[in-house]
């Protein structure tokens, strides 16, 4: 089950991110990277303004917070294109594969995607939490986790 829920999901990212696809949709890939900058701008910006506040302690709960949220949302907007708005479901369905391998590939691939905008959001924002706090081992296994 594991071997085909991962060859879907490979597949299906491959899908996603075809280079073939890329060359003839440049705005997609242009307007993603240009979210994925804003958004690691805006938290640097923000996690500086709460250093130079001295409210430094404040940092890692609101990453938690703004990420959180912000996974909330892309997956309420992309859960209906990914899962259930994909005209391949006949083909998919005739061949040898359970409904719960490809729901799961489904799932793991809008995960990664999310997990790419979350890390956008906690890495600049453990970055200037490390440079106005105090760097301990304990708090970064703490953001790792």
């Amino acid at each position: 089950m594991k071997n085909k829920t991962l060859l879907l999901l490979k597949a299906q990212l491959v899908n996603q991110f075809n280079p073939k696809q890329v060359r003839e949709n440049k705005f997609f890939l242009i307007s993603n990277c240009i979210l994925l900058v804003m958004l690691a701008t805006y938290s640097c910006l923000l996690a500086i303004g709460f250093g130079v506040m001295n409210s430094a302690s404040a940092i890692p709960a609101y990453a938690l917070t703004v990420g959180g949220l912000l996974g909330f949302f892309f997956t309420m907007f992309k859960t209906n294109s990914i899962i259930f708005a994909n005209g391949d479901y006949d083909r998919l369905f005739s061949l040898p594969i359970s409904e719960k391998e490809l729901i799961a590939s489904r799932f793991l691939s809008m995960y990664i995607i999310n997990t790419i905008f979350l890390f956008s959001v906690m890495v600049p924002m453990m970055v200037v939490y490390y440079l106005f706090g105090s760097f301990t081992w304990y708090n970064l296994l703490i953001w790792i986790l």
